[in-house]
Order: structure tokens, then sequence, then C-alpha cells
């Protein structure tokens, strides 16, 4: 979700999101325009008072009616607004209008990781040119999406392993979930994660354990009213509340301990060699994230043992570095040139120089690589100028 996507910590034996190929479709009921029909009310027709925490549920979408779920609420945002962006998303099929709108919110937002934990719909996330995390950008993309004709649905999960430790010790340290949605494409319901723009067609809305160990534990159609993590307080005393009580039965199995990582394999007459197993630790910021994705679909079938993600936030890099970092790890920084989102100044000695002379020779070359060591890891850095050099950068890298 939106706070928590900045700060999560992928689980060391987290299945990655790998780019599935999107489906071909072509439904004429689904370029109709968004309606104004109601959908199944989010709080199956009770009243809350204000004080009252929501309780999540996944029962309260009705999936035979998917014209329900074009609908543009006021909390959304203002339908004529929304409805003139949309006018100017190009394609004609539902695919590629889902390409197009991840397109025009990359052309015309920017990721900031220190916007307010505040709810901000469609107009005031496009007035403000910027967007939080998943929990933004889900509101502006289903926002589109629903008034180009594709019906959608908003799904919250939290991790698993945040589920377990908070269940089993009490603690909740980084908050990590994510937004995905559900978008009605070829008479079926399927699974979009809108961030990296990747499509689950192997997907029932029955699932509960979702790309990358995610539970989904609520659903619904207006993002205001299911409270998403924009909505930060509410949220965290509604994730508090679901998670006191959770059957752990439920979760997939936790993560491994290993018995050889952080082992050294000694050598006849030396004293000692590089770790066996070493751990791969991949930092990247939400610009990076297909191109994060490409490295660990090109990574992940290669290594012994452990491969995480985390974004360039202190949070993430400190707790990192606290808890599972050691002596022989590598690290891999994915940066661009013009980033805001660069390494924070207590690891900026993972770099081999400072920022405005890698900044300065990307800017000339395209794109640089370096490879060398601080902290005892091996650190790989990879700085482009654009999406193409990035991507260019990642393929002709070997590990």
């Amino acid at each position: 979700m939106g706070r928590i996507d900045r700060r999560t910590a992928v689980a060391l034996t987290a299945t990655f999101l790998l780019t599935a190929p999107l489906i071909h479709v072509a439904r004429a009921a689904q370029a109709a325009p968004a309606t104004d029909e109601a959908e199944p009310s989010a709080e199956g027709g009770k009243s809350r008072t204000s004080d009252e925490i929501p309780v999540p549920s996944r029962d309260r979408i009705d999936y035979s009616r998917p014209q329900a779920y074009l609908s543009l609420s006021a909390e959304l945002g203002n339908k004529d607004h929304i409805l003139e962006v949309a006018a100017a998303i190009a394609g004609g099929t539902p695919e590629e209008k889902l390409v197009s709108i991840h397109h025009w919110i990359h052309s015309n937002l920017v990721y900031k990781a220190d916007v307010p934990y505040e709810w901000r719909d469609f107009d005031r996330l496009v007035g403000d040119g910027n967007y939080g995390g998943c929990a933004d950008y889900s509101v502006v993309f289903g926002a589109l999406a629903r008034a180009c004709g594709i019906p959608t649905v908003w799904v919250k999960t939290l991790d698993a392993d945040w589920i377990r430790n908070y269940r089993t010790r009490g603690t909740e340290g980084s908050w990590n979930g994510h937004v995905f949605l559900e978008v009605f494409l070829d008479d079926r319901w399927v699974l979009l994660d809108d961030v990296p723009l990747v499509l689950y067609e192997e997907y029932d809305p029955r699932m509960r354990i979702l790309p990358g160990n995610r539970y989904a534990y609520d659903k619904g159609g207006d993002p205001f009213d299911l409270i998403l993590s924009s909505r930060w307080e509410l949220w965290q005393a509604q994730t508090r509340a679901f998670c006191r009580d959770f059957d752990l039965s439920r979760l997939p199995v936790g993560k491994g301990r290993s018995l050889v990582h952080g082992t050294r394999v000694v050598a006849p007459g030396a004293s000692s060699a590089p770790l066996k197993y070493p751990a791969v630790f991949v930092f990247y910021s939400e610009k990076t994230g297909q191109s994060a994705h490409m490295l660990f679909e090109n990574l992940y079938p290669k290594l012994t043992h452990h491969l995480t993600g985390r974004h360039h936030s202190v949070a993430d890099y400190q707790e990192q570095f606290t808890k599972w970092a050691k002596r022989g790890d590598t690290i891999i920084l994915l940066l661009f040139a013009d980033e805001e989102d660069r390494v924070p100044a207590d690891f900026q000695d993972l770099l081999p120089e400072s920022w405005s002379e890698l900044e300065a020779e990307a800017t000339r070359k395209g794109a640089v690589r370096y490879d060398g060591e601080s902290r005892g890891m091996r650190v790989v850095l990879l700085v482009a100028t654009s999406p193409a050099e990035m991507t260019s950068l990642v393929r002709e890298t070997s590990w």
C-alpha cells in the first residue's frame, strides 16, 4: 500500500513478480464509458458511525455484475475531470488502454517518498503531480481504468511475514503490504499489479495468497471507503484489529532459516574464502521498479540462496543493514541520474564516489556500471539516464 510500499521489506524467500504477457482482448461492452450505476455497498448496506473501525471483507464484491464497478464516486474525484483525462487515453482494446494509462501516469506524476500520510483523490494527486506509493498510484490508475470502460476493484494485501510477526511477537516494524487491482478483461476477472503493470491471467478472485506472498484481506469498489493506507491512522487501527487474532494456518510457510548462510568455506592453506551462499539485496525506487523486476528475473534462477528487494528509503536501508546484510553479501543499487530517491546520507559509503560525480558521468555516457566493495560486501551500482538505458544496462550485466 502506498505508505507501506516505500518501507516494505520483501521477504527473503518471497516470490518475485515476473513480467507476464498481457492478454489480447477486445470487448465492446468494456469500451463503454463509465456509468452512474450504483455498485454494491462496501459496508453491506449498514451505516457506520465515525468512530468505528471498518471491518475488512473479501465478500462484498458481486463478480457477476462487472458493470457495477465502472462508477466514479465523488470521493474518488471529479467525474468530469476523470473522464476528460480518460478521453485522451489511447488504445483500441482494454489491454492497450491499460498500457496507455501506465504511460500517462509516468508522464504526469512522479514518485515522492515524503508526501503526507493522507487521503488524496484523483484531482489532488494529478494536481500535485506526484504519488506516494501503491495506494496513491492505484487511485489514479483505477479511476482511469473505470473511465475507460474497464471494471475495476481495489484489493488490499498484507505481507504474510508481517502478519506472522505481528501475530506472534506483537511488533509492527515496517508496515508491509501492497494494493492490487482486479480488472474485468475478456469476460473474466484477472489480477493486475498496476505499478509495474503485470497482469496475472491464471487468477481466481477466491485466491487469498497473491504474488509476493501477500495475503488478500480486503476488497472494495470505492478506494476511500475501503480505507487504503493513505488514510494512515484509520488504516493502522484497522490492520491491528484484523491481525490480532489472525489464524496463522491460513498463511503460506514462513521464511526458512539457513544452516549455511553466513558460514565461511576454509580452503587448505587459506584463512578464509568468500561466503559460499551470499545473499543478494536489490535497492530500487518506483522509477526503477520495472528494471528491478527484470533484474529479479535474471538473477533468481541463478542464485543459490536469498534475494530480496527494498526501496531507496532511510527506513529500508537501516532495517536491511541492521537485521540481514552480512559480510560477503551483494548489494545492488539501481538509480536514475535525475532521481530524487538516492542512497541515504548514512549509506553514501556504498557509492564509489560522490553522487554528483556519478550523476555527471552517467549523463555524459547515458549509463554507467560500477562493481566494487564496501562494508565487506560486493556493491554493484547501475546508474542510467532513461528507462531504455537502464533496461539495456540490466540485460548486459552478467551476474
